[in-house]
């Protein structure tokens, strides 16, 4: 007879599994954002990495962002994901921005992103 483990049940929920990669994810330091942040609106040749590690970094906001959110008309995960998309369109942004906060710069991309998945008929701005 076989017996379901932890393991098994786990997989069976995507948002767990997707959390619990995310939490693989080391942080930025102060000084590594800086870094990454510089790299970007210099616009040099680690510009592209740069902006793939503070996404990366930043998974996290999007998640907590997304809870805050949540309702019984859409999916967690279709939340997460429309938050995905606003940090990555404050990735792409990053260079005209005055923040020196990737994170306070992210929070507004994010929650606007999530705001139009949950507003019938909203439009992009």
């Amino acid at each position: 007879m076989t017996s379901l483990n932890d393991d098994a049940l786990f997989v069976d929920d995507p948002l767990a599994v997707y959390l619990s990669e995310l939490h693989r994810i080391p942080p930025l330091s102060r000084d590594e954002e800086i870094d990454c942040i510089k790299h970007i609106r210099v616009g040099d040749q680690m510009a592209k990495a740069a902006g793939k590690r503070l996404a990366e970094a930043n998974l996290l906001l999007v998640v907590s962002i997304a809870e805050r959110h949540r309702n019984d008309h859409i999916y967690m995960l279709d939340l997460i994901q429309k938050g995905n998309d606003g940090l990555l369109r404050a990735v792409q942004t990053l260079s005209h921005s005055c923040h020196d906060s990737f994170s306070a710069h992210a929070i507004d991309y994010i929650e606007r992103a999530i705001a139009e998945a949950i507003t019938p008929g909203s439009t992009t701005v």
